[in-house]
């Protein structure tokens, strides 16, 4: 075999290899083995997850809660999707609103704003693998209200989901 053809092929490997390791070093320069592993599309946060949300400051009314969050796809929408949030109360989950988030799936965050009655806040989210954080800041003086730490979940772990109609948007 020519020397010449040697050599192409060994620099056409050294490139492949130096053009992967750049790949897995991603938007933030860590190794693909050390970034959280996000699934395709959605699958990195769909699904239900439990946990707890946990006060933050001095709110005489709020109360800490385990909760349980079912995340579902937004029809049309690929970068949102649909939060389902519950309280558990006496070992049932009580509903206490939907609110549709915006997904930044290279981030594995998710995002959103709502207004009820005289709260106006913006919930957000991280999710590394099978665990997830999240906050509640209240708008428009941007004060920290909750802290969310949970897990990913099985419909067996949890009580049974009320139905769809019971929640407010």
């Amino acid at each position: 075999m020519p020397q010449h053809f040697i050599s192409v092929r060994v620099r056409r490997a050294w490139c492949a290899v130096a053009i992967a390791w750049c790949w897995s070093l991603g938007s933030h320069g860590v190794l693909a083995s050390d970034a959280p592993q996000l699934a395709p599309g959605l699958d990195f946060v769909l699904g239900t997850w439990t946990g707890t949300s946990t006060c933050v400051g001095n709110r005489p009314a709020c109360k800490n809660e385990t909760v349980v969050y079912r995340f579902v796809p937004l029809d049309g929408h690929p970068n949102e999707v649909r939060l389902y949030a519950d309280k558990i109360i006496d070992g049932k989950r009580v509903p206490m609103g939907a609110l549709v988030l915006e997904v930044d799936q290279r981030r594995g965050t998710l995002r959103g704003e709502f207004t009820r009655g005289q709260t106006h806040g913006e919930w957000s989210f991280a999710v590394m693998g099978k665990a997830m954080t999240g906050k509640l800041v209240i708008l428009p003086e941007r004060s920290v209200g909750r802290d969310v730490k949970a897990r990913r979940a099985s419909g067996a772990e949890v009580p049974a989901a009320p139905p769809i109609s019971d929640y407010d948007e």
